[in-house]
């Protein structure tokens, strides 16, 4: 009686492509983050990603085609969730009309949703701190963070301060007024590790970036003279 052997699928050249280029990427992303980009080499990022010294030029053009790549592909990702949140966002913006129990809760759904990726996911936030270098030392890519993030966020806190304030979008007292609030979130999500010390925390679970962006969500709504929203978080530390 013959026997068959289960044998594992054999990976297509076309798979094979993908996976080095993933490596490359997630690879780029811990080391540019850690190191910046002119202290990281093309043989110590082949090496991190476990491939040949000539694959960066093979799919990238270089080390920096591979740089930018990272903000392509990371940005491309997480755009449809990117995308929904704005949407809903504006939804329920509009569905408000003013009333202020209703403005709140957007500020709530808008703000967890900026918040919770960056402080949850690990490549998130090697991926925020490659933002946060662009945005202190500007190159190329920032433009790609300008354009496909920063704006559209601004643009949507701008009208929800809008519509607290009963202000012009466009005013200064708006847009400064934005930038502050946006830049407290995003801070929040990126500085983990001093919220993991804070905290004593080992590591950042879903249910406490829940209750970190409830909290923020508070002093948002506080700085906007916005009612407080009802978390139903309990104070108990097993989360």
């Amino acid at each position: 009686m013959a026997i068959a052997y289960m044998t594992a699928p054999q990976q297509t050249p076309i798979d094979l492509h993908h996976e080095t280029r993933q490596r490359l990427l997630d690879a780029g992303t811990r080391l540019f983050a850690e190191h910046g980009y002119r202290g990281v080499s093309v043989r110590e990022l082949c090496t991190e990603a476990a491939v040949n010294i000539a694959a960066i030029n093979y799919h990238f053009g270089g080390k920096q085609g591979l740089y930018h790549a990272i903000f392509e592909a990371t940005l491309a990702a997480d755009e449809p969730r990117f995308q929904e949140l704005l949407r809903n966002t504006r939804l329920l913006l509009a569905s408000a009309q003013g009333n202020r129990e209703q403005l709140a809760r957007v500020v709530q759904i808008f703000t967890t949703g900026m918040l919770v990726p960056t402080t949850t996911n690990e490549r998130a936030r090697s991926f925020g701190v490659l933002v946060i270098r662009e945005l202190a030392f500007p190159s190329t890519e920032f433009e790609i963070i300008f354009q496909r993030r920063a704006q559209p966020c601004q643009q949507m806190f701008a009208s929800i301060v809008a519509a607290t304030t009963g202000l012009a979008e466009d005013s200064e007292q708006v847009r400064i007024e934005t930038h502050a609030l946006v830049g407290m979130i995003f801070h929040i999500g990126l500085s983990r590790s001093i919220l993991l010390r804070t905290m004593d925390w080992d590591v950042v679970t879903p249910p406490r970036a829940a209750l970190v962006a409830d909290f923020v969500t508070q002093l948002v709504c506080n700085a906007l003279s916005l009612p407080a929203q009802q978390t139903g978080l309990s104070n108990g530390e097993n989360r």
